[in-house]
């Protein structure tokens, strides 16, 4: 067996073990790619690789060393790396999440403010926020209205498209006084960021429990 293959198959066994922390996790994943390139775009288990990942052990470094390519100012291509199975590895990268707390660091990774457009990223965003049941602990709806706008700016710069789906999940998740207020804060602090409709049907709600 040569290097490079003992080096492939060992540490896909240590991550998978639990034995790897999160930087080593991404560093062995981009440099393991460099070489066994075409195995990253038909195999599913390199795919789950990054679901090992601890989100809440994610640091600037790690976000640093996940988004750019190699210290450059050039963004990692993992797209282009995983490709059919790219959707895979953004489920496997949601994996580990598990409170409100981790959506932002989600949102970084994915760098939703300047790929707002990247559908599969939408898809999987809303799918973490809906199917998850994330933790709330001591968090309040001011705090939860800072973590929740950006998914709803996200829906106002793609043509409101998958509106429904968050709305009818906020709704589930919160008692209706809550949805209001939570509604209000974004409104006041988002509301510039957000299309017409989308603001409009935030105040029909805040009407209808007025009634």
């Amino acid at each position: 067996m040569e290097l490079n293959e003992a080096i492939h198959i060992t540490g896909i066994y240590f991550i998978r073990k639990g034995e790897f922390n999160n930087m080593e996790i991404i560093k062995f994943i981009q440099e393991d790619s460099i070489i066994y390139y075409e195995d990253y775009e038909s195999e599913k288990v390199l795919a789950y690789l990054i679901g090992y990942i601890s989100f809440d052990e994610i640091d600037d470094k790690f976000c640093y060393a996940f988004i750019f390519n190699n210290d450059s100012n050039t963004y990692y291509d993992y797209a282009g790396l995983y490709k059919k199975n790219y959707v895979l590895f953004l489920e496997s990268l949601t994996k580990g999440i598990t409170h409100f707390r981790n959506l932002p660091t989600l949102y970084k990774l994915l760098r939703i403010k300047d790929n707002p457009h990247q559908q599969d990223h939408v898809v999987v965003l809303l799918k973490t926020f809906i199917t998850k049941n994330l933790k709330r602990n001591d968090l309040n709806i001011e705090d939860l209205s800072g973590i929740i706008g950006p998914l709803f700016k996200l829906i106002s710069d793609n043509e409101n498209k998958y509106k429904n789906h968050l709305m009818v999940s906020i709704r589930k998740m919160f008692i209706e006084y809550e949805v209001n207020v939570l509604f209000m804060y974004i409104i006041n602090n988002f509301g510039n960021q957000l299309n017409h409709e989308l603001i409009q049907e935030m105040f029909e709600n805040e009407d209808y429990a007025i009634k």
